[in-house]
Order: structure tokens, then C-alpha cells, then sequence
């Protein structure tokens, strides 16, 4: 199943059932907009389609967020910030051990 909604989002879910199973109960991931419906099997790393079908849950209500600046809050510092999360205050040699004579 995927979001086909045409704004750009990529929410999707896949099922994956048995050969013996006569049914499958199947909770969509999404309450409204378009959504693709395939059903198929894997050979190999290829997703082989028997069927699809498009199901139209009307206009989305949640709209999708555009142009988010994720970073327009990013410190002066953040460089510094995350070695320091990273190395966990240790020093690891490099920069931080040359000395000014």
C-alpha cells in the first residue's frame, strides 16, 4: 500500500501473508487521500504485481509540511557540540592534543 496522494508524501505499509491464509485483515496507514493497493509476491529482490488498485478516501486532512528549514535552529557550535556527544568528553587524539609551542 502506498500514499498516492500527489504531495509528495511516502507513507506506505506492506503485509506480508501466508499461502494458506484465506484472509487478511489489513489496517490502513492512512485515513484519507489516495491510496495504491498492490498485491503480489517477492522473486528475489523484485516485487512482482498480480493486481492493484487505486482507492480514492477522499481529500487528505493532514496536510504535508513543505519547505521545513530543519536547521534554522542549529547552533553556532553544533560541530563542536556533536564531537563532544560523540566522544563523550574522551579525548581521541587529533586536534585536540596538538600543542601550541
Amino acid at each position: 500500500m502506498k500514499d498516492i496522494s500527489g504531495d509528495h508524501s511516502i507513507s506506505s505499509k506492506i503485509i506480508q501473508v501466508s499461502l494458506n491464509q484465506g484472509t487478511a485483515r489489513v489496517n490502513l496507514p492512512f485515513k484519507s487521500g489516495r491510496v495504491l493497493i498492490d498485491l503480489g509476491y517477492k522473486s528475489g529482490l523484485d516485487f512482482m504485481t498480480l493486481e492493484y488498485q487505486v482507492i480514492d478516501l477522499g481529500p487528505k486532512t493532514i496536510q504535508t509540511t513543505y519547505d521545513v528549514n530543519w536547521f534554522a535552529k542549529e547552533s553556532e557550535d553544533i560541530h563542536e557540540e556533536m564531537y563532544k556527544l560523540a566522544t563523550g568528553g574522551r579525548r581521541l587524539g587529533g586536534s585536540e592534543m596538538a600543542h601550541n609551542d
